[in-house]
């Protein structure tokens, strides 16, 4: 048994032991580098593999050591680092889909707190969206109660708008930029007395909204009515302000011509009213001029009350043409007491604004044909006014 094992196991020719010994570096080497190159690949990996085959085929094709145990994890070794470059050839990079815009990105209204600045997102939330304690600021008969937004109702079309950056317009233009940082439930107010605290402790149905904080990056904001996403373009800023006389005169004759200014005037006068139904305590109506680079808007408004006798409202909007005449512009009776700014929002070329009614509710209205209420805020009043 000893004799025949020994003769099986016959020791190597020199010149096989002597190539082994002289390229042993060299092939461990190379092996090293074939490993190597699996997983940096390019130039050395075409180079590796090549080397290990020459190496190997020297050192076993001339003796009894060919199919000798090495030999296949050697092969092995070279099989995978051939095949790895199929696997990690780079592939083009995939283009990233531009991000979409919340909803409303064009225009947005915003609510003033007491140095805050809140977005409107949505102006009729349930009470149940809220979560935590409830926080009331402010001062001089102007309060806000506001509660966070419970993690729930983040819906995907509300955290849009996280991190987003922000641009805030007043009357004039352009106000501030700002980032949105939380979302909250917000309810404003304007209270009679001189106490620190808001009476409203408790979310009103109709009269709170949900909002998104933002924080001021560059500008003033404080005097901000609406915002856009900072990714838009900026729009044409309109201007509101007084109307020249003589087309202020015409537009309130026009005004007062109207059926439904006569149908006032007629209910007016049974109820025992003397005079004019939108000149009580020898107020006048208000008289706005909305300009833009290419129309001219005019708004006639007016309100009339007596502590529970008589009550009217009415706003009329008209747009002034070539030849200086006034055509009315079908408004659903928006009832609006102010405009707070214009600009041309959709870039269509006409105008759109946002208007107040009686600090009780601030409407986006667009101008598409006619005028249209898009969105709205609105504002507890709790203030006698007799």
């Amino acid at each position: 048994m000893s004799q025949q094992s020994s003769e099986s196991s016959q020791p190597l020719r020199p010149e096989v032991q002597w190539n082994l010994r002289g390229r042993l570096p060299a092939l461990l080497f190379a092996i090293s580098v074939a490993g190597i190159g699996g997983f940096v690949g390019g130039s050395i990996m075409s180079y590796g593999p090549h080397y290990v085959n020459v190496h190997i085929t020297e050192a076993f094709d001339s003796g009894e050591m060919h199919q000798a145990s090495v030999a296949e994890p050697m092969a092995a070794v070279v099989a995978v680092a051939v095949e790895a470059p199929d696997e990690v050839v780079a592939q083009p990079p995939t283009k990233v889909a531009d991000v979409a815009l919340p909803a409303g990105a064009e225009a947005r209204l915003v609510m003033q707190g007491k140095n805050r600045s809140y977005i409107v997102l949505d102006s009729s939330p349930k009470v149940h969206w809220g979560v935590g304690p409830k926080r009331v600021r402010g001062a001089d008969f102007e309060f806000t109660l506001t509660q966070g937004l419970a993690p729930d109702f983040v819906t995907p079309e509300i955290a849009l708008w996280r991190d987003r950056e922000v641009t805030l317009f007043s009357a004039s233009g352009y106000s501030c930029s700002a980032k949105v940082s939380d979302f909250q439930l917000l309810q404003k107010s304007f209270e009679d007395g001189d106490g620190s605290d808001s009476v409203f402790r408790e979310f009103e149905p109709g009269l709170f909204q949900l909002v998104a904080r933002v924080e001021p990056l560059r500008g003033n904001c404080a005097a901000a009515v609406w915002a856009r996403d900072a990714s838009l373009a900026p729009p044409a800023v309109g201007r509101v302000g007084r109307t020249k006389k003589a087309l202020r005169r015409r537009a309130e004759n026009k005004f007062r011509a109207t059926p439904d200014w006569k149908a006032l005037q007629k209910r007016f006068a049974k109820e025992g009213g003397k005079g004019k139904w939108d000149s009580l305590w020898d107020t006048a109506p208000t008289i706005r001029s909305i300009r833009g680079a290419s129309e001219e808007l005019v708004m006639v408004s007016a309100t009339g009350g007596n502590c529970g006798e008589f009550e009217g409202e009415l706003s009329i909007f008209y747009r002034v043409e070539q030849d200086g005449s006034l055509s009315q512009i079908t408004s659903g009776k928006l009832n609006l007491e102010d405009v707070a700014a214009a600009a041309d929002i959709d870039a269509d070329g006409d105008l759109d604004f946002i208007g107040s009614r009686y600090r009780s509710e601030t409407l986006l209205v667009r101008q598409n044909g006619q005028l249209e209420k898009e969105s709205s805020s609105h504002v507890l009043i709790n203030v006698c006014g007799c």
